[in-house]
């Protein structure tokens, strides 16, 4: 073992100004790794601003409490959230690299996936888990459904600039205070985690309802119209995480009402149902847009109705009804939209809607609709 890893006896007493080691186990003369207390006057580990960055504050070893110094064997991987039985490994689907932070902002450890890492007693048991999707391997972390999975193992989660470069990264803080060395004499202790990921694709979408245009029969009188959106998956258990949910309409806001727009969305290990009305997106008003194609029928102006779901990809944390899927068994879902239309004769209005998603690195992905035309 190199002399960094080494620890006297003098050296595991006095790392942190207070900490006593209470089990050692010894080699060559050498402590290589022990069982730590952390004891009043133990100075706790901030949190801290590095390049404009602010880390989750970590949280504290309680006093009183063992935690591990030594080596440390990792066994990470990914677990399919939605295919069962799939798994992802580091350095093939997933980069996973490791940091710490002892007061002063990250640092980088050089090690990455399963190889082993050193916990000095300034660590106090824990360590930092960066976790991204390779190139090409097209994989969401459903963060959530770890965070619920692993709630004594991992103690918070971030989305930030963890090593300085341009992107964000999903990073775990774990709690490594209570692993020990597996069975056979290993001076190495164990620390297996699995983070649940899923695959993502870009479905196609096409209107259901109505199957032409135009839709003839509205009437002048208020009358509630329902339009069906379909999204079809290549593949089963695949995910899209929707970042806008778009709807065109031409004309006056009086001549219309966004009853409710209906979809079901995954989050958090499992499926619901997704209820807006029109006070649930926000409005711009623009210049009628020949480009559409609709006849104007005296509308001078298009309204955009947006409502605004994922901005960045750890949206499987922070907004539960972010992805659409496909599930073990079924490739189709539908978007179903309930629209009150008000109409004079001649009048024509037109329905566009758009879904903007997000790929695992941020990329925008746009899947519009045919446009669909409404007669009084």
């Amino acid at each position: 073992m190199s002399s960094n890893r080494r620890l006297n006896r003098k050296t595991a007493a006095t790392a942190t100004g207070g900490i006593i080691a209470l089990i050692l186990i010894v080699a060559f003369g050498y402590v290589v790794a022990a069982y730590v207390l952390n004891v009043p006057g133990v100075p706790k580990i901030p949190g801290t601003t590095q390049a404009g960055i602010t880390p989750a504050t970590p949280t504290p070893t309680p006093q009183g409490t063992l935690f591990w110094v030594g080596d440390v064997t990792p066994s990470i991987r990914g677990t399919d959230t939605l295919i069962s039985g799939t798994n992802y490994q580091c350095g093939a689907a997933l980069t996973c690299r490791w940091f710490y932070n002892r007061g002063s902002g990250y640092i980088n450890t050089g090690i990455s996936g399963n190889s082993t890492f050193y916990l000095d007693p300034l660590d106090k048991g824990v360590i930092y888990l960066e976790i991204d999707s390779q190139t090409n391997a097209n994989l969401y972390q459903d963060v959530q459904r770890t965070l619920n999975t692993y709630a004594g193992r991992v103690l918070d989660f971030a989305y930030v600039n963890i090593d300085t470069d341009t992107p964000k990264e999903m990073t775990y803080k774990i709690n490594a205070a209570d692993i020990r060395p597996s069975a056979g004499g290993s001076t190495a202790a164990t620390l297996s985690f699995a983070v649940w990921v899923g695959l993502y694709q870009t479905p196609t979408f096409a209107y259901l309802k109505p199957s032409s245009s135009p839709e003839t029969g509205i009437g002048t009188a208020a009358n509630q119209t329902r339009i069906a959106i379909e999204y079809t998956f290549a593949n089963t258990g695949r995910m899209f995480a929707i970042n806008n949910l778009k709807m065109v309409i031409n004309g006056s806001e009086t001549s219309y009402t966004i009853d409710e727009v209906k979809l079901t969305t995954y989050g958090s290990g499992g499926d619901t149902l997704l209820s807006l009305s029109q006070s649930n997106f926000d409005k711009l008003v623009n210049s009628f847009s020949a480009s559409t194609g609709a006849t104007t029928g005296g509308n001078t102006k298009n309204v955009t109705w947006t409502k605004t779901i994922c901005t960045e990809i750890n949206c499987l944390k922070t907004s539960p009804n972010a992805v659409i899927h496909s599930s073990a068994t079924t490739k189709v879902f539908n978007i179903e939209i309930l629209i009150t239309f008000r109409l004079n004769s001649p009048d024509i209005r037109f329905v566009q809607v758009g879904v903007e998603g997000l790929d695992d690195g941020e990329s925008s992905i746009v899947g519009k609709f045919a446009v669909r035309y409404f007669k009084a």
